[in-house]
């Protein structure tokens, strides 16, 4: 267990862990498990609501097994769970074992025999509150009270990337997080990017959903979100602000008001600070709210617990049995991807997938060929037990596989190659790398085993910072392709040959999606857009790459325009990855002097910002884009007269102060003039006309007067021409 100190340094010291709370013990439900119920005060174990005869031991027994969820649990193990402590002879576990598959009768097979190692629960379980007064099993629960009474929609389900494998390892991580549960608010889950912190985060979550009746939220913060605005994508994640208005943390407090609510946050370096305020002040003044965040450094907040995340365990030498190997988490995550993955490709899409407990009893010794086994200790061994690690490389050994190439072989193809990345790298083939120069390595070595147009393609999806939908991803690939002949088949051609190197790069891991939300959301792993983004520098092809996904946002844009913009379900999770994206083609466009393409971008994304409530961050953006455009050393009047446009509609339309809308509509006519373009001057002359009245209203005096009549009579007399 790592503790953080605060101090003049900010230091970490290393602490045993001595944690005793597990899932079952702090939640205390009921177990259910075909004609079973396992209940946990007290212990009891019930068939079909009749009691079932058996010692205290043996339900002990059955109760951590159960909590293991299909994995293996060691003789060990499981005689601290009996006893209290590990040294106890092997005999006495087993007699506890005979004595319970003798009390399930013709159901004994759900407690497996895992040889040399121990056992574990072959059935599938589920688990329910244990409340005095809930409702029949046949009743459905009636919603939250609280909720239903301020009239707010339960939080949408956490959207994370989709699971590729079951969950592996992390048991110490899971009984820390469980024990801090009941004491603390802020929960900062720390570790370097690819060691597994957000799904880690939702399997607690998972695990303790029936602690929060009013529902769990989960948002990844863009690197492009500005600091000051970090309140709303919060409030949007918990499905708050369509009720109410939440523009500060205090604000957001009070919709939240008492619900008991759990907040997962995916939070970025850039906005550490600004998020360890919000949610200090949104903490204090919420009295049910919990809230867990992934970094890589601590928020340093009042409120916080911090949570170190490290590499799974992994071999630390060579000789070793089978039994010992699989013992190691590293080894079990990647003996489960790999049976993942072979699995996906021997059967059809849409055919049904293995369950967990089928991938864990895949695990068991005597399923697992011994070479299979060394070659994924050597493997594990040289990675350090990075997660992100394993499952990439787990996708590059099943990608050498053929009818020709046993899995062992390819796994020995694959760790001899890793040898010799390793030794031209750091010089020996045997170093243990760090997590990160591990997760590197081996993008590198997935990167190298694709064709040069799918590894362009990944170089190129590098532009996306954070989350995008594949219509973005495909979108902006089929701008930068080649260009053909210009005919609907070649551009069906090329999108379709798009889509097929996605999918390549999905299946290789290198693309994640993201569920649990209702269009194809994407988004690289960290490491992986690192890798992408450096790629594209190195190459000479971000400037080329940007264009293209500018160009092909500015496309979606036009179409929102010409269809309208709705805030609405799943539209408005669309138009949120827009946002971001908007954000990050505008930031490239003004500071590399692509002008054409701001202010493209400024006039097509207008009902973007108007629809999510941010006209001040536009008008904000439209006069960083205009000052850098009048400084300029070539003069730009027609792209300034757009700018002033956008600029005097905007004020207009905010109902911002009527003396700069004003201004800005006289700027848009002189500049509209000195261009000789007509439409322009008629916007110009059409929105004076619009600010006149208020601007006469306040203008009673002498003073006030000669103003408004030095705009409005040569105005009036431009419009009789341009009428005419």
């Amino acid at each position: 267990m790592r503790i953080w100190r605060r101090g003049s340094r900010r230091e970490c010291i290393w602490a045993p862990r001595r944690l005793k709370v597990t899932l079952l013990r702090l939640t205390r439900p009921v177990v259910v498990f075909d004609r079973y119920r396992l209940s946990q005060d007290p212990l009891r174990l019930t068939a079909a609501g009749v009691p079932v005869a058996v010692g205290a031991r043996a339900l002990a027994l059955l109760s951590a097994l159960v909590e293991a969820d299909g994995r293996p649990v060691s003789f060990a193990e499981l005689a601290n769970r009996i006893w209290g402590r590990p040294n106890v002879e092997i005999n006495s576990v087993q007699v506890q074992v005979s004595a319970l598959r003798r009390a399930l009768g013709e159901d004994r097979d759900l407690i497996a025999t895992v040889a040399g190692f121990g056992y574990r629960f072959a059935g599938s379980a589920a688990s329910i509150e244990a409340q005095p007064n809930a409702p029949a099993a046949s009743e459905p629960a009636p919603a939250h009270l609280l909720s239903a009474a301020l009239g707010i929609a339960q939080p949408s389900t956490a959207c994370v990337p989709l699971r590729r494998t079951p969950f592996v390892g992390r048991y110490a991580e899971l009984s820390e997080l469980l024990g801090l549960l009941s004491t603390a608010r802020a929960i900062t889950l720390v570790g370097a990017s690819g060691l597994g912190k957000t799904r880690l985060a939702h399997e607690f979550a998972r695990r303790v959903a029936t602690h929060f009746p009013d529902g769990i939220g989960a948002v990844a913060l863009s690197p492009q979100s500005p600091p000051e605005s970090l309140v709303r994508p919060l409030a949007r994640a918990l499905r708050i602000e369509q009720a109410h208005d939440c523009g500060t943390p205090e604000q957001l407090a009070a919709a939240i008001g008492a619900r008991r609510l759990l907040l997962i946050v995916d939070c970025c370096a850039r906005l550490r600070a600004s998020l360890g305020d919000v949610l200090a002040r949104l903490l204090t003044a919420t009295p049910a709210l919990q809230v867990i965040v992934t970094a890589t450094e601590p928020l340093w907040i009042s409120q916080e617990q911090v949570v170190a995340v490290g590499p799974l365990t992994a071999p630390h030498h060579r000789d070793f049995r089978i039994e010992e190997a699989l013992a190691f988490d590293a080894c079990r995550l990647l003996h489960t991807r790999l049976t993942v993955l072979r699995d996906a490709r021997r059967h059809k899409l849409g055919q049904q997938a293995r369950t967990d407990s089928d991938v864990f009893a895949a695990l068991e010794p005597d399923r697992c060929a011994p070479d299979a086994v060394s070659m994924a200790a050597r493997v594990t061994r040289r990675l350090g037990g990075a997660p992100l690690a394993l499952e990439l490389a787990a996708s590059a050994i099943v990608h050498r596989m053929d009818d020709r190439v046993p899995l062992e072989a390819a796994m020995l193809a694959f760790a001899n190659m890793l040898d010799e990345r390793m030794a031209r790298r750091t010089g020996r083939a045997d170093t243990v790398l760090s997590p990160e120069a591990g997760i590197a390595i081996v993008v590198e070595l997935l990167h190298d085993e694709l064709d040069d147009e799918t590894q362009a393609q990944l170089r190129w999806l590098g532009v996306f910072s954070g989350e995008f939908t594949r219509d973005a991803a495909v979108g902006m690939l089929v701008e930068i392709a080649p260009p053909g002949d210009g005919s609907n088949a070649d551009a069906a051609r090329t999108r379709a040959r798009c889509e097929a190197h996605l999918d390549e790069l999905l299946g290789a891991g290198l693309v994640e999606r993201i569920e649990g939300k209702g269009a194809a959301v994407l988004r690289l792993p960290g490491p992986v857009r690192l890798f992408a983004s450096d790629a594209l520098v190195q190459k000479n092809e971000l400037g080329r790459a940007a264009a293209a996904h500018a160009r092909s946002l500015i496309a979606r844009l036009s179409m929102d325009l010409q269809l309208g913009v709705c805030a609405v379900g799943d539209e408005r999770g669309r138009i949120e990855l827009e946002l971001d994206e908007l954000r990050a083609a505008l930031r490239w466009s003004v500071f590399d002097d692509r002008f054409e393409i701001a202010i493209a971008l400024v006039e097509a994304s207008a009902p973007l910002w108007r629809v999510l409530s941010l006209s001040t961050e536009y008008l904000r953006t439209i006069r960083i884009v205009l000052t850098r455009v009048s400084a300029s050393a070539a003069r730009r009047t027609r792209e300034e007269m757009r700018l002033w446009k956008a600029l005097a509609n905007e004020l207009l339309l905010t109902q911002g102060p009527r003396h700069e809308a004003t201004a800005a509509w006289r700027k848009l006519y002189e500049l509209a003039s000195a261009c000789a373009d007509d439409v322009y001057r008629r916007h110009a002359l059409a929105g004076l006309i619009e600010c006149l009245p208020e601007t006469w209203e306040t203008s009673r005096t002498g003073e006030g007067l000669a103003p408004c009549e030095a705009i409005t009579q040569p105005c009036l007399k431009d419009w009789r021409h341009v009428e005419a």
